[in-house]
Parts: structure tokens; sequence; C-alpha cells
């Protein structure tokens, strides 16, 4: 527990001397960062909910996997990765190393296109980080595949979009609706734009009715419990308001602002669903999560005393790492905390 916690310290420490280092200094150690966090994610050993269940499957499942019916009922990305990693005769371990590398590639990304590296992985560390990529691969990659859609529509990279909202999907089916709330975000009506949306409703049909009745499960109030779907709930909502207060003056593109007011909306929509449908729309909210990583660093740019506001996010973000660690259900999952490089099989 306290690996986690002290890291955590250590980005704290980081992104406030941020303020004050060069940016040679600055670059050489988020390299070192991101090689760390490649490491200290991918490598990890019987660490996270769902390691059991994917070390399983790769093991015992991964022969049943079709390289040529991408109708597959599991997920075809992931699938695809794992099958490989299996056939060269290398562990699990790849196939996290190989998702982490998304992940983190995505992360950097983000934090590249708004120049706050340091405070995106900051926040992203208690939940989308600890939590998500390092117990949920499937669905943290697909969230990798959105971030860089979103990167790539921006700028009407239109193609990259289409290739990376493909992968988010082949990754997790429930990305489907995040790709449409991006393509309603940028939408014009044009013959370009109508063939994309086409081609994603295609898509999206094509894979979503090979795995019906499993998705049909989740619309069973009583088939899955997440118990901690309203702590996502309350971290969401935080940064929804603040967007909602301070829209106008928040630095964001008509496109940004489109995308977050429909997260937010959605969000605020799961709200009155969580009880019933407790894990279907947990599986949404890690998605909606980006709006944490969007909101907070405009925040910080717009308020005078950003370096307050720094703190009392370390501190709030801080609180949530520990509580979790301390009082999740799941939580002893992730401790003792292990990696491939430090044990002995």
């Amino acid at each position: 527990m306290y690996y986690y916690i002290f890291f955590f310290i250590f980005l704290s420490l980081f992104s406030i001397s941020n303020f004050n280092i060069s940016n040679e200094l600055r670059n050489k150690g988020l390299i070192l960062l991101f090689i760390y966090l490649l490491i200290f994610i991918g490598l990890r050993h019987q660490v996270g909910g769902d390691w059991e269940t994917y070390d399983i499957d790769f093991y015992n499942y991964i022969e049943e996997f079709d390289l040529y019916n991408i109708s597959y009922k599991r997920d075809f990305g992931y699938e695809l990765i794992s099958y490989i990693v299996y056939n060269f005769n290398l562990t699990i371990h790849y196939v996290n190393l190989i998702c982490s590398l998304i992940f983190l590639f995505a992360i950097f990304s983000l934090g590249k296109e708004y120049q706050n590296y340091i405070i995106i992985i900051l926040i992203s560390f208690p939940y989308l980080i600890v939590v998500g990529a390092m117990g949920y691969t499937k669905q943290s990659t697909a969230f990798a595949f959105i971030i860089l859609s979103f990167l790539s529509i921006k700028k009407d990279l239109n193609l990259k979009f289409l290739l990376y909202s493909t992968f988010a999907i082949l990754f997790h089916k429930s990305a489907i609706l995040v790709i449409f709330i991006l393509l309603f975000s940028k939408f014009k009506y044009n013959l370009k734009n109508l063939i994309l949306l086409s081609v994603i409703i295609l898509l999206s049909y094509f894979i979503l009715l090979s795995d019906k009745s499993r998705i049909l499960s989740y619309l069973q109030p009583t088939a899955y419990r997440s118990d901690g779907v309203y702590i996502r709930l309350f971290i969401n909502l935080i940064p929804a308001f603040i967007f909602l207060y301070y829209f106008k003056s928040l630095n964001f593109s008509l496109f940004e602002k489109r995308f977050i007011f429909y997260n937010v909306f959605l969000t605020i929509i799961c709200f009155f669903y969580a009880s019933q449908f407790s894990t279907f729309t947990d599986r949404f909210l890690f998605y909606f999560a980006i709006v944490q990583l969007l909101v907070y660093p405009k925040f910080l740019e717009l308020k005078n005393n950003s370096f307050i506001l720094l703190l009392l996010i370390i501190i709030f973000y801080l609180f949530l790492l520990i509580g979790w660690l301390v009082f999740a259900n799941h939580s002893i999952k992730w401790n003792p905390y292990q990696n491939l490089l430090f044990v002995n099989e």
C-alpha cells in the first residue's frame, strides 16, 4: 500500500517543482517517468482486480481466438495481442506491457497537447492508472485509444480518428458511446462527415451484434454490482461542475466545450441510474473521467492562485488514493505490489 502512496507523493513533489525547473530538466524527468510507469504498470506481477481472469483466459482460451473473424465475441484487439504474445511463447506480462505502452503514449500525448504533462499524470494516477490500467487492461487500453481519437478529430485528422476509434471499440465495446460523443461534438453536415459517421455506425453494429447477449446482461439490475460507482461519480462531478460554472472563462475550443459538455451531461444522467445499473454506469464513468484530465489543467491556468489550487488537488487525490487502498473491497488484489523484474518463478 505504501508503495503507491510514496509514488503519488513523488509525483506531487514533481508537479510542485515543475513551476521552477528548466525545460531541459523537465523533459529528462518526463522521459524517466514514462519509462518508470511503463515498468510499474506493464511488468506488474499478480497485481490488479482482474489479474486472475486475464491470466486464466490467456493460458486456457487464447487458442480459441479466430484471427479472421472480427465479430469474435470477446474483445478482438486485446485477444489479437494476446494471441501474438502467446505464439511467441511469452507470458501475459508482455500483453500488459504492450497495453501499458499504448495507455501511457495516450496520456503523454494529451500532456503534450495541453503542455501540462505532470498535472495530467498526477490526476490520472489514483483512478485511471492504479485502478484502471493496473486492473482493467482492456478498458484502459480502449480509453487510451479514445484519447488518441479525441486528439485526432480535434485536428481534423479523420483517417487517424477512424483508425483509433476502431481500435478503441475492438478493445472494449463500451467505447462506442464515447466515439459517438466525439463525432457529434465535431460534426458538420457535409459528405465527408456523413461517410465517417456511416462507417462508425456500420462497424459498431457489426461488432456489437456478435456479443448482444453479454451486453444486454449488464442491463439487468441485479446481474452485476459495482460498489465504487458513487465514488467515481463524485470525482467526475467535481470537474463537471467547475466546467459548468466557468464555462465561458475556460480556454477551450468549441469542439472541446461540446465534447466536455456531453460527457458532463451523461455523468449527471449516470447519477440517477447508478443504484439500479451500477456496473453498466461504472463502465462509462471510466471514460467520462477524461473530463478530469481536461478541466483541472485549464482551471489552474485560469486562476492566479494556481499553486494553492494545485495543493488542494494533490490533497484531494491523495485522500482518494488512501481511501481506496484502505477501504475498497478489492484493493487487496493490488497489495503487495510485485514486479516481474523482482520475483523468482
